[in-house]
């Protein structure tokens, strides 16, 4: 199972990856004994262990599994020999080719300057983790939320057969079951798990969050899927975050912060002349 799974994440890896350099790790140091060649090139240890560290941790932690470093070595022999096979034939010369090259290029040292601009950010003060939790604490709750079920019928005749039924002891999965048209619940009782004000429709939200006590039921409610019986299962108050539960998603969200606004003053910095007017507006839209 796991070489199976390894596979799925091997092939992401060959249709993403560039060509590895032999030879050397890329910063001038040997890259270690040669474990396989094809045409020519030298694959070495170190390009397998390049591999793995572009891996989910998961994969990273088993980078030293001979089966997975097999596995991934007849990866890396099978990137050699198409993008050999490539060039043999000519494509690295196509113009269409050498843009889409030149873009993913781009796209590795975009990415590659971003994590060093990251890494050299100090970590975010307190001050600033707490003025951010402060300025956007709406991000940082819970709605009000309510737990519900409901058997949806095509008539209002019907949904008051089903209001009886139930009052007469019914229990409410089996009726949602024999008789609900919505499908996508139906065999759960007519469980709609738990949801927020806006998700439903307006009829039947307000017919949820009206009802007050766990296990009440609504008498039938008409919207334009039909008509509804609906019972509270569960009720939430609108709640807050508090700031240390969220303190990561803050971190991560000052960094991102800082990104773009060093983003915009790098390129304010190249210096941009836009020479068609029509575009000007376009690139100012967000």
């Amino acid at each position: 199972m796991r070489p199976a799974l390894f596979t799925v994440i091997l092939m992401g890896i060959f249709v993403t990856a560039c060509q590895q350099q032999s030879g050397e790790n890329g910063r001038g140091t040997p890259a270690g004994p040669v474990v396989a060649t094809i045409g020519g090139h030298n694959i070495h240890e170190m390009d397998i262990d390049a591999e793995f560290a572009g891996m989910p941790e998961q994969f990273q932690q088993l980078k030293n599994d001979a089966q997975l470093r097999g596995l991934v070595l007849q990866t890396l022999i099978r990137r050699h020999a198409l993008s050999q096979h490539a060039r043999e034939v000519g494509l690295h010369t196509d113009s269409d080719v050498q843009q889409r090259m030149q873009r993913a290029n781009s796209d590795i040292l975009i990415s590659a300057l971003q994590e060093w601009e990251i890494n050299r950010l100090p970590p975010p003060s307190e001050e600033e983790i707490k003025a951010y939790y402060e300025a956007h604490k709406e991000d940082f709750g819970a709605p009000e939320q309510v737990h519900a079920r409901h058997i949806l019928v095509d008539s209002e005749k019907k949904a008051w057969e089903m209001l009886t039924a139930l009052r007469k002891g019914k229990k409410f999965e089996t009726l949602a079951a024999e008789h609900s048209l919505d499908d996508s619940n139906k065999n759960r009782g007519g469980d709609l798990n738990w949801f927020p004000r806006g998700v439903m429709v307006k009829p039947f939200e307000d017919a949820a969050f009206n009802l007050k006590r766990i296990g009440a039921v609504s008498s039938p409610v008409q919207s334009d899927f039909g008509w509804h019986v609906v019972e509270l299962l569960g009720k939430r108050k609108a709640s807050q975050l508090p700031m240390d539960q969220v303190r990561g998603d803050i971190v991560s969200a000052l960094k991102q912060e800082h990104i773009e606004s060093w983003v915009q003053s790098v390129i304010e910095q190249k210096g941009v002349e836009i020479l068609k007017d029509e575009y000007i507006q376009t690139e100012a839209q967000p």
